[in-house]
């Protein structure tokens, strides 16, 4: 499915072709081609000579030694099939990041509407699923959560990062409408509405990581409000009816999140995300500083698991995106992240020390990036092609639009 990508991507670069980058765009993009060259470089074949003192390969020379088998050329990554597979999952992400690059601001803003029409359609597949159980034909995948609403996802966790996200952007939709005048009153109550709906999906969920990431959500919307400067076009009896509003729909959802909230306040002692912590850090002290390969983290984890924090449930990833990635990365990716944060720290910074409401809904795609990275320290919400999409957007929004001449309609008809 992630091959789909490829006529947008190829299409979005040949409009460009000929014509100088914009230098807003260079660091974000030299970010993307470094990750691709990282990707790339562990795929190159080695002689034994080499590879083979590599940190953490030498273990396996001695097995194929005890087997009688000769080591000979080999990549950089242990799994090749799966490093080529990783940066073949990227192509929808890299695809959506330099599309949306292209977009004028209104053609962006039209599709963040298109987005929250997505996150209904999800809620209305996820509340079928809740009303029919767990032998709901609507749930698509055979491993599932069987209870809680999933959406189009097969994990609740993902289905709760998703409309969090398009919360932030909802949310933004709703200010932007609110400070503009005339008052586009269509505009603000369908915003406020699919707001009201996506927490109620989200309630669905059931997800800690959905309850959990609602506090940065709601402190990120009412700063949002605040450098819109929606203080000052309210009056202050209006200004508390909405905190009034606000803080009630927020112990609302702490009530209608009871099977996640009674999880939360059980503890995490038992989880076995966090008891992997230690096993993940052995693999990636031994793998440094190259990395294992993108993709390989299950056999790598296998090679390192210990009977103390092994159970009978199948563990396909590490639940911290970011200890995963630098385990697979190794030192490179290190370096690519530091650079990415650099970036969309600087990016934040920028936005959220200007006042007024023109840049309300680029505060809402920084928003949305940082519910995701937030929520990437505890599960792996990006490796999912719909939320990688909705990431790569919200960072293309983070660049300025590009000046008229590098715009075009059809870009945004394709």
């Amino acid at each position: 499915m992630a091959l789909a990508a490829l006529p947008l991507l190829a299409f979005s670069v040949w409009r460009v072709r000929g014509q100088p980058i914009p230098e807003l765009w260079r660091g974000p993009l030299w970010l993307v081609g470094g990750l691709i060259a990282v990707g790339l470089l562990q795929l190159l074949s080695l002689p034994p000579a080499l590879w083979t003192l590599l940190p953490g390969r030498g273990t396996i020379a001695a097995d194929l030694v005890a087997a009688g088998l000769t080591p000979g050329w080999a990549p950089l990554s242990l799994s090749p099939q799966a490093t080529q597979h990783s940066l073949i999952a990227l192509l929808p992400g890299i695809a959506m990041f330099v599309a949306a690059l292209q977009l004028s601001a209104q053609d962006r803003a039209r599709l963040l509407w298109l987005l929250l029409l997505v996150g209904l359609a999800s809620v209305l597949v996820g509340v079928v699923q809740v009303v029919q159980g767990e032998h709901s034909p609507l749930r698509f995948y055979e491993v599932t959560n069987p209870n809680p609403a999933v959406g189009f996802f097969a994990n609740r966790n993902h289905m709760a990062s998703l409309l969090v996200a398009l919360m932030a952007v909802a949310a933004a939709l709703a200010v932007d409408a609110a400070v503009t005048r005339p008052l586009p009153r269509w505009r603000l109550g369908g915003a406020l509405a699919i707001l009201l709906v996506l927490l109620v999906g989200d309630s669905l969920t059931q997800s800690r990581s959905g309850l959990l990431l609602l506090a940065p959500l709601a402190v990120g919307v009412a700063g949002m409000a605040w450098r819109a400067g929606l203080h000052r076009k309210l009056s202050r009896t209006t200004l508390i009816a909405v905190g009034l509003i606000a803080a009630t729909l927020l112990a609302l959802a702490f009530v209608v999140f009871n099977g996640a909230a009674e999880r939360l306040t059980g503890g995490f002692s038992d989880e076995l995300r966090f008891k992997a912590v230690g096993v993940i850090l052995r693999a990636m002290g031994d793998y440094m500083p190259f990395g294992s390969g993108f993709g390989t983290f299950v056999p790598v984890y296998k090679m390192f698991e210990t009977p103390a924090v092994m159970q009978n449930t199948y563990v396909n990833h590490a639940h911290d995106d970011w200890l995963e990635v630098i385990l697979e990365g190794g030192i490179p990716v290190v370096a690519l992240l530091v650079g990415f944060l650099i970036w969309w720290g600087r990016s934040g910074l920028a936005l959220w020390r200007k006042a007024g409401g023109r840049d309300t809904l680029t505060r809402g795609a920084w928003l949305v990036t940082l519910v995701l990275l937030a929520h990437a320290f505890l599960d792996y919400p990006l490796r999912s092609p719909a939320i990688m999409c909705v990431f790569a957007l919200a960072c293309a929004m983070l660049v300025p639009s590009p000046p008229t001449g590098m715009t075009d309609p059809t870009l945004a008809r394709n």
